[in-house]
């Protein structure tokens, strides 16, 4: 998947204490469970390199979730992943 290509950026973002927030797509909610094409968990995946890891549930949730992105970007210097279906 397309997301491989992001994790050297974020090591770098990572070990240089730069603040980012990293969009991440993956697959919509219906489909994650039924081994969809290229599918696969991401959140996991990113706990290593990212100070803020998570997983939208809802589209009304994203404001609330990108707002906390930034906040634990600057606050914990370095990057943070929003994974969005």
């Amino acid at each position: 998947p397309g997301a491989i290509h992001l994790m050297n950026g974020l090591y770098d973002a990572k070990y240089d204490k730069t603040p980012m927030v990293a969009l991440v797509a993956n697959v919509p909610t219906p489909r994650q469970d039924i081994n969809f094409f290229q599918a696969f968990d991401e959140t996991p995946w990113f706990r290593d390199v990212a100070v803020w890891v998570h997983q939208a549930k809802t589209k009304e949730a994203l404001p609330v979730l990108m707002d906390t992105a930034i906040r634990q970007a600057y606050a914990k210097k370095g990057p943070a992943v929003l994974v969005i279906p």
